[in-house]
């Protein structure tokens, strides 16, 4: 780390890239959390000494996204790294505009955080409620190991890829928690806590998945280094959790690549994540990145003619920024809602929705839309709890809602 430092101080920002993202994971998989620190003050203060034109996005973007999927430990050490990167000089080149700059820095920084929330909320559901929220049903042998410790690896079993009660099947970018197993024992309740969180657990996201009558073979991407190596032996066996799906937050974040930066960065995700291809007139740049422009401001003006909020319409559970989100849905043409997981994001949107259908002529509908399956499937979930009733449209229906959502198509789509 001193080395790395010294470094840091020697060469210009540019250079970074070079060595410091390398010896961040490393520091990062071995749990170093005095070397992360100096490392971490280093970049600090090169990137704010006088005539430093701070940190390179790219780089800290790599830094930043190294430290998501370090779970153990509660993501202890992860979320405590990543507070600190709000804070560090960003380079301004390779972004339209400050406008562009200062909105990329904020909200790319929330979405890392956000990311890394899904992952250690996504265990959390196990460490609860054991007994009730039941791992893939299989044992996963490591078949072919990277020689690094970090890369692909293939695992075979003879059972289906099919995930705990709801009977869900694994699929290709979904993110899964991989535990080592000692002795082929699988644990129960009592020991699952500290199974789930411990060195010798990692993350991984889903590649291809090849079946035949012998079994199946499953191809995963270790998200990060870990701590120790000793689990990562051709035939060692390892029990399966499915924490979540990154798709989505993926996608915001290329959105907002696409919004912001005027060059792809030197630096990608590996070939699963999607690539974005999007782009933005004036207008729309405009309202997102400044909400005080006069055309957000002309935009926010423009009441919904013949609508007016009656507090007293929308549900009693609602926070008072719940509320406020629902009363501008209701008065105005655009509303933007942000917020980290477990705000209530989709509950407010669903609330809007009811809210609407109080107002509206019976005969008219409310087309909902989201970004992905899952998402989807949430609101529509969401909404039977409202009364409100639903057609889901579109393949990809979970097995959670395919029970009572209401309709069908003559191809039997839901």
């Amino acid at each position: 780390a001193q080395r790395t430092v010294a470094l840091i101080q020697e060469r210009p920002p540019q250079d970074w890239r070079e060595f410091v993202p390398g010896v961040w994971k490393q520091l990062l998989a071995e749990n170093r959390e005095e070397e992360l620190n100096q490392v971490l003050t280093g970049i600090r203060e090169a990137a704010a000494a006088e005539g430093s034109t701070g940190i390179p996005s790219d780089v800290w973007e790599e830094l930043l996204d190294s430290c998501t999927p370090i779970v153990r430990h509660r993501g202890a050490l992860a979320t405590q790294m990543m507070l600190q990167f709000d804070g560090l000089n960003l380079d301004p080149q390779g972004f339209g505009g400050e406008l562009e700059h200062r909105y990329f820095k904020r909200f790319r920084h929330l979405l890392a955080l956000e990311r890394h929330g899904a992952y250690i909320q996504g265990i959390q559901l196990y460490t609860q409620d054991f007994d009730r929220q039941q791992p893939l049903p299989m044992l996963l042998r490591l078949h072919d190991a990277p020689k690094k410790g970090v890369g692909n690896m293939m695992f075979t079993t003879e059972t289906p890829f099919r995930s705990g009660n709801s009977g869900e099947e694994l699929r290709s970018n979904d993110v899964v928690l991989m535990v080592p197993l000692e002795d082929g024992q699988r644990f129960d309740a009592m020991t699952a806590e500290d199974k789930l969180w411990g060195d010798g657990s990692f993350l991984a996201y889903v590649g291809n998945i090849k079946r035949d009558h012998s079994g199946s073979r499953l191809s995963c991407n270790m998200l990060s280094g870990r701590g120790t190596s000793q689990s990562l032996e051709v035939g060692n066996e390892f029990q399966v959790y499915r924490i979540t799906m990154d798709t989505p937050i993926m996608r915001m974040v290329e959105a907002m690549r696409a919004l912001c930066l005027t060059t792809a960065p030197r630096w990608r995700e590996p070939s699963y994540f999607p690539r974005s291809c999007m782009a933005y007139d004036d207008s729309i740049r405009s309202i997102v990145l400044d909400p005080a422009s006069e055309t957000s401001k002309q935009l926010a003006n423009e009441s919904v003619e013949g609508v007016e909020f009656d507090p007293t319409m929308a549900p009693g559970t609602l926070t008072e920024d719940q509320q406020r989100a629902v009363a501008k849905s209701m008065t105005q043409r655009v509303t933007l809602i942000q917020g980290p997981p477990g705000t209530g994001k989709t509950y407010t949107a669903c609330a809007v929705i009811s809210t609407w259908l109080q107002q509206m002529d019976p005969t008219e509908k409310i087309l909902a839309v989201a970004d992905s399956n899952v998402a989807a499937d949430n609101i529509v979930a969401k909404l039977r709890a409202f009364g409100v009733d639903a057609v889901r449209i579109g393949d990809g229906v979970g097995d959670a809602v395919r029970d009572y959502v209401d309709g069908t198509f003559d191809d039997g789509s839901l």
